[in-house]
């Protein structure tokens, strides 16, 4: 592959890794704003006791809390290599929780889970990965028993 070819490849997987974390820490104020209101009204209507319903929506804050710090780590992995790790696990986290929940439900809104962390797997793949062990990251030399 040509150097221009490898440092396009590169940064296309950059970007493209950058978006979904974006997209990812911007669904947390969807999830917190706006959905957590709804809910917030929803669970009024129901015959809950009060301290239900507060933990209830305490937990979806947090959620939208982790969603938030979960795609700052991709957005800033995105750029750092030494994250890389990072950035895979979460998106493998995000494909299978995808893929359970929107089999367990039926809901296939929970498809997007798979969808951004397959765009942050692909991005991260298309970084032009390491052609010998002598330039691997340390922690992927060590992973690989080198």
């Amino acid at each position: 592959m040509s150097s221009a070819r490898s440092i396009r490849m590169k940064l296309v997987g950059r970007v493209l890794t950058a978006l979904c974390g974006l997209l990812i820490a911007a669904g947390a104020l969807g999830h917190s704003l706006s959905a957590g209101a709804l809910m917030s009204k929803a669970l009024e209507a129901t015959k809950l006791a009060p301290e239900m319903q507060t933990t209830l929506v305490v937990v979806w804050h947090f959620a939208g809390l982790c969603m938030a710090v979960i795609g700052s780590l991709i957005l800033w992995s995105s750029w750092r290599d030494s994250l890389v790790l990072t950035a895979v696990v979460w998106a493998m986290a995000y494909v299978t929780f995808g893929v359970i929940a929107a089999a367990w439900s039926g809901q296939w809104f929970y498809g997007v889970f798979a969808v951004l962390g397959l765009g942050v797997l692909l991005g991260v793949a298309i970084r032009s990965p390491p052609s010998t062990a002598d330039d691997l990251p340390p922690f992927q030399a060590f992973l690989n028993g080198d």
